[in-house]
């Protein structure tokens, strides 16, 4: 009985190896690809196509430009603005007397010629002034007739201190004067008596004053001078020049 039961397990263990055998050489038969090709129950997804990556230009190389040398510019010259001149001209004054010259004569007038030379190497607002002139000055009447009037001729020198340029704007001046003053009275003739007499003396002082020049050819000026013995006077001009 025993060995009835062990025949037929060793028969049904060598079935099961044939026919798992016969399964395998199946197996190798199937062409490669069939098994992974999908079922028919099982849809079918798309192939993603591979997306072409864009293609870089490569850059172009930019070849800097040599920069040109700075060349040194040549230094333009200024032109050199043009010194003063000097200048000659006349003028026209109306004097009026101060202190004891007041107490004998009137108003004069006085007329004269001026050079004027630009210090341009000192200072381009300095020059110096030159001038000749002559004075008549009024009568003075006392009583009993008697007149009194006064002559003068002499020269200046004036420094002039532009405070623009010369020849230009407001001014201040400072200078000496020597002049030669002449008084004369006259006494009406009563009787044997009457007649003219006169006397002259030089006379040496100081003078300061201001003046502006409207353009480069006129110019007003007062200035005012103090003789020796009190011959004093504030004179006032109107100027020309040439």
């Amino acid at each position: 009985m025993k060995n009835t039961i062990t025949r037929s397990l060793l028969c049904g263990a060598a079935l099961a190896l044939a026919a798992a055998g016969s399964n395998a050489l199946v197996a190798d038969e199937v062409p490669k690809g069939l098994g992974d090709q999908p079922s028919e129950s099982e849809p079918q997804q798309p192939q993603k196509k591979p997306q072409a990556q864009p293609q870089q230009k490569p850059q172009a190389q930019t070849q800097q430009k040599p920069q040109p040398q700075s060349q040194p510019q040549p230094k333009v010259q200024q032109k050199a603005k043009p010194k003063p001149k000097s200048t000659f001209g006349g003028y026209l004054s109306v004097v009026l007397p101060q202190s004891d010259l007041g107490n004998l004569v009137g108003t004069g007038i006085a007329a004269g010629g001026f050079w004027e030379m630009p210090f341009n190497g000192l200072s381009p607002n300095l020059s110096g002034v030159a001038s000749l002139q002559y004075i008549a000055f009024g009568e003075q009447k006392f009583l009993g007739g008697i007149t009194c009037s006064g002559t003068q001729v002499g020269v200046n020198y004036d420094l002039h201190y532009y405070f623009d340029k010369v020849y230009s704007g407001f001014y201040g001046l400072a200078g000496v004067g020597f002049h030669n003053c002449t008084l004369t009275i006259e006494v009406p003739a009563l009787g044997i008596w009457g007649g003219a007499a006169s006397g002259s003396e030089t006379k040496f002082g100081f003078e300061v004053g201001a003046g502006y020049c409207f353009t480069k050819y006129l110019d007003a000026e007062a200035k005012y001078f103090v003789g020796s013995d009190s011959w004093s006077y504030v004179q006032a001009s109107l100027k020309y020049r040439f």
